[in-house]
């Protein structure tokens, strides 16, 4: 997977994001742009994610370059499943295939820290015990 490929896929995605945050609505929308440092392209922890949710609404949206490549550049859907002054987190579930031909279910989580737009993504192989994690900063949009 090349940022080549993504760069289009990303594009969209922020034309999405910001319609969504353009058109009215009660609550707040936020859209969220997390780079993620010390990773690869092609790692389970991707170098970026974009996230965006409404205040008061458990359904979020992720995109990042495995998501992209996976769900042919659309965003994966994902739970809000702690939204407070200090945190937002969230909880998602990517279906591919490794580099070795096996069919993989990698358990996501993320959150974002408010107070400091510190950021911090865990992958978790479903039914393995081991797990990826890497830290990184967001920006809001």
């Amino acid at each position: 997977m090349s940022k080549n490929f993504l760069a289009p896929h990303l594009f969209s995605a922020s034309l999405l994001l910001a319609a969504s945050v353009a058109a009215p609505v009660a609550a707040e929308t936020t859209t969220l742009v997390c780079k993620v440092s010390n990773t690869k392209e092609k790692g389970w922890i991707t170098p970026e994610y974009h996230f965006r949710y409404t205040d008061g609404k458990i359904d979020a949206l992720v995109l990042d370059p495995l998501t992209a490549y996976v769900n042919d550049g659309e965003p994966s859907q994902a739970k809000l499943v702690a939204n407070n002054d200090r945190r937002a987190t969230f909880d998602w579930v990517v279906d591919t295939v490794s580099g070795s031909g096996q069919t993989v279910r990698m358990v996501y989580s993320a959150t974002y820290k408010k107070t400091n737009d510190k950021f911090k993504v865990v992958a978790r192989p479903r039914d393995y015990k081991n797990s990826f994690s890497r830290s990184g900063t967001c920006e809001r949009r």
